[in-house]
């Protein structure tokens, strides 16, 4: 199986270069602010997403994977900041 690793500025992947037995990757976005409508979430650390994609026909990929951040956030009663891995 193929592997791919390392920081990346997007989620693009040359699908020419999937194998029967997929391809596996491990990636690390930079961190930044991300707003949801009315509430700011402050990413702290980097972006981590790991997964497999795998030829399921001709023109169909499959991803499996996983998306890992820690953010900031600010607690709604103390208004305290408080850090999460999501």
């Amino acid at each position: 199986m193929n592997r791919e690793s390392r920081k990346k500025d997007n989620f693009q992947f040359n699908v020419d270069v999937i194998t029967e037995e997929g391809l596996n990757f491990d990636l690390a976005f930079q961190g930044s602010t991300l707003s949801f409508e009315e509430e700011s979430l402050g990413i702290i650390r980097e972006i981590s997403v790991s997964g497999t994609l795998e030829r399921v026909a001709e023109e169909n990929i499959f991803l499996k994977g996983l998306i890992i951040i820690n953010a900031s956030f600010n607690c709604a009663r103390c208004i305290k900041p408080f850090d999460r891995t999501m």
